[in-house]
């Protein structure tokens, strides 16, 4: 059931236009913007990241943006625990370490300024959205209405195989880079197979969604937000957990409890 807050908020941040939502950020209020706009599109994202994560957790935020999903998994592990956010644009970094440290979790955070593809290219090229929304900036090269841009940027680039050859426990990576997300994964297929972990995953078009043969070529299943078990062959889901066959029963022990 959708929250008192999502109905008052959602419906208005749908209709209200992009230039009013930039406007608003010029004048500083950045984090009010996205807690009260943005917020309620992630919310089952955001419960379902709650009843995952658990304290001691060791975490990877890929496309962490400003730091809103980052802030949760974040609380989710503690002190004991640790997440490593990536995030290409220099602006968003800055706005993203401030936020940890107005919240006093620096501690338990690592923050990379790069951008997360499949290890071909040490640079890529970064792409702004029509309006520059801070969390539209992308490396496919056109926003998400499809629409061609120019870069603007360019950044370091890495994968996750090359990043985490000598990690020894990873439990789970968010994923949420705007369409790159074939490329994510076809970057991290040792990680898959080595370390395991859950995956969240943002899947922005159809390009995007064929990468998940990486995950099940790897003996994983995927799931819709809510648990629900997704055939092969369904049609895209925008929100996506992928999962270790070997440890199909967290999401059966979740929605037992």
């Amino acid at each position: 059931m959708q929250t008192l807050r999502g109905l008052l908020f959602s419906q208005p941040a749908r209709l209200m236009p992009q230039s009013v939502k930039k406007w608003l950020r010029g004048l500083g209020l950045t984090d009010w913007v996205e807690t009260m706009f943005d917020r309620p599109y992630e919310e089952p994202l955001v419960d379902r990241l709650r009843e995952l994560v658990q304290p001691g957790w060791q975490c990877v935020d890929l496309g962490a943006n400003t730091g809103a999903i980052f802030v949760v998994l974040a609380r989710q592990v503690g002190e004991q625990g640790h997440v490593t956010a990536f995030e290409p644009h220099p602006d968003n970094v800055v706005r993203l370490r401030h936020r940890l440290q107005r919240a006093g979790m620096l501690s338990r955070a690592t923050i990379e300024q790069k951008a997360v593809a499949d290890g071909s290219m040490p640079t890529v090229s970064l792409f702004p959205s029509d309006d520059h929304a801070s969390a539209e900036w992308n490396i496919m090269g056109e926003d998400l209405r499809g629409n061609r841009t120019e870069a603007e940027l360019v950044v370091e680039c890495i994968s996750m195989d090359a990043y985490l050859k000598d990690v020894e426990q990873l439990h789970l990576v968010k994923i949420d880079v705007e369409g790159a997300e074939h490329l994510v994964l076809a970057g991290m297929k040792e990680t898959l197979e080595r370390l395991r972990p859950i995956l969240i995953i943002e899947f922005h078009n159809d390009e995007g969604w064929s990468g998940r043969r990486y995950l099940y070529e790897r003996a994983y299943d995927l799931f819709d937000i809510s648990g629900v078990k997704l055939a092969e062959s369904a049609p895209r889901a925008y929100h996506a957990i992928a999962i270790p066959q070997e440890q199909f029963g967290i999401l059966k022990q979740q929605a037992e409890g």
